[in-house]
């Protein structure tokens, strides 16, 4: 990377696309890989590229979060993965671009419930975001709602940093067994994840 270059502590994502030819056809599952170094030469943060398609252009975007040292980096490399190819097939690889990214306000870029069926007298939902977009040490207020068809049975406003924050989602009242949706907002954008409550054996049945 040329000196002034190097510093990647403003940005959040990596984007490049690429145009992927193939004599044989078709490619094996994460035919290629791209590897950042930073600081030490001998730490690097590698990604693949999944599913590449022959003749078509295909856009990948990464995170650099976790990137060890981000005011340091040394190189970008892009490496052909191991396959099984067979005998004198040809692979071609363009670059279209390369580009750093980051978004310009918060932006919720995944919902996760780490539960798919919890009981209906549970008190929580443990669940996970993803929001970048953030200056750092800042949070933003994240929207939550707990949703049974058009119905909001129960709300709540957290707050979450950049990227992943896991939150506790409080339950005020014993639920009726069924198929929920859990959806949260931040900074204009909205995400939503599927959750199914079962009776609890040691909730009380009315007949």
């Amino acid at each position: 990377m040329p000196a002034d270059q190097c510093d990647w502590r403003g940005w959040e994502q990596i984007r490049l696309r690429v145009l992927a030819q193939s004599s044989a056809g078709s490619f094996p599952s994460r035919p290629l890989s791209i590897t950042i170094r930073t600081g030490d030469p001998s730490v690097s943060s590698d990604r693949s590229l999944p599913a590449l398609e022959v003749g078509k252009w295909q856009d990948f975007t990464f995170d650099l979060l976790d990137l060890s040292n981000p005011g340091a980096v040394g190189s970008v490399t892009l490496s052909l993965s191991r396959g099984r190819y067979a005998e004198k097939t040809t692979l071609e690889f363009a670059i279209a671009r390369l580009e750093l990214l980051r978004y310009s306000q918060p932006t919720l870029l995944d919902l996760q419930l780490l539960v798919a069926v919890a009981f209906a007298d549970a008190r929580s939902l443990p669940m996970q975001v993803k929001l970048l977009g953030l200056p750092a040490d800042a949070t933003t207020p994240v929207e939550l709602r707990l949703m049974k068809g058009a119905e909001a049975v129960a709300t709540w406003r957290a707050q979450a940093q950049e990227g992943e924050t896991q939150l506790t989602f409080p339950l005020p009242r014993v639920l009726s067994p069924g198929d929920y949706t859990v959806s949260g907002a931040a900074g204009g954008s909205t995400l939503s994840a599927p959750v199914k409550l079962v009776a609890s054996p040691w909730q009380e049945v009315k007949q």
